[in-house]
């Protein structure tokens, strides 16, 4: 079994300059890498890119979430159930607190604070999950959240549709504090990050570097000093040099750091030989993510 590898010239554009980057690659970049380890590609409405062939499911999110869950359940629903689509309503398990954030009109006027006390957006408490390709480019192409849940409803009788309730982790891209919550969590969570990303290496255990691949500038390469003691899982972005004064006392994780100003590598292709190794067939339980 392959997949998600796509054309060279079909590849996800490089995240905006002005977004911080782990090895080349965004946070909604990265959380999507973890999930190709798993064998599901993640579809975003409003968002274009290649539907590939060889992903055993297409994961249909809202653009604003990153979420991890426990994909056993949906494994086994969709190989007893057989549904065409299915709904997955998500039991938050991130200790929520208080937030503020400032809304703002698109020309950038201030409106209003938006408080949150605990709780979450009700638009991020669902995903669906498919085999189907046609429907994951519907999803794709559709303009507005509740329209192309109604359109589902029309388009696929009851009996091929089931929902089920799991337990998972949702964050929303849009606010800095649960990004950073997400990416430490992704750090502790994910122990293979080379299985989906090529050009980095693992430096000492749970730390994990950019080492660069063939045509990559020399001045990108990760430089770590060897004798820093690391605690913890840590992925150190490119142009990164971790020496005795940076690493003062030790370096702690889960933490990630980012690539260093003007030192981003190129998008790095999957790994498909290696994703072939951990990837399991649905004839066999699923890992556990959660």
């Amino acid at each position: 079994m392959t997949l998600i590898e796509q054309p060279v010239e079909e590849r996800v554009a490089a995240a905006p300059r002005s977004e911080p980057t782990v090895w080349g690659l965004s946070l909604a970049q990265l959380h999507d890498r973890f999930w190709a380890s798993r064998g599901v590609q993640v579809v975003r409405m409003g968002e274009p890119s290649t539907i590939v062939d060889d992903a055993e499911l297409f994961m249909l999110t809202d653009p604003r979430m990153l979420l991890t869950l426990n994909i056993r359940r949906v494994v086994e629903k969709m190989i007893w159930l057989k549904p065409d689509v299915l709904i997955v309503r998500l039991a938050n398990t991130r200790e929520e607190q208080y937030r503020e954030t400032a809304m703002c009109a698109p020309d950038g006027t201030f409106i209003r604070y938006q408080r949150r006390y605990g709780g979450w957006d009700a638009r991020l408490a669902r995903v669906c999950f498919t085999r189907d390709k046609d429907l994951a480019r519907d999803w794709q192409n559709a303009s507005e959240i509740r329209s192309i849940w109604q359109e589902f409803r029309k388009k696929i009788r009851q009996q091929d549709r089931s929902t089920v309730r799991i337990r998972g982790r949702v964050y929303d891209r849009t606010v800095a504090a649960e990004t950073a919550q997400f990416v430490r969590d992704l750090v502790a969570d994910w122990k293979r990050p080379d299985t989906t990303i090529s050009g980095i290496g693992q430096v000492a255990p749970g730390v994990w570097a950019w080492e660069g691949t063939e045509g990559s500038s020399k001045d990108v390469a990760t430089q770590v000093d060897r004798d820093i003691e690391f605690t913890g899982p840590l992925w150190i972005g490119a142009g990164r040099k971790v020496g005795k004064e940076q690493g003062r006392g030790g370096i702690f994780g889960p933490a990630a750091l980012w690539d260093a100003a003007g030192s981003r590598p190129v998008n790095s292709p999957i790994n498909t030989s290696a994703l072939m190794l951990l990837v399991l067939p649905w004839s066999v339980p699923m890992p556990v993510v959660v």
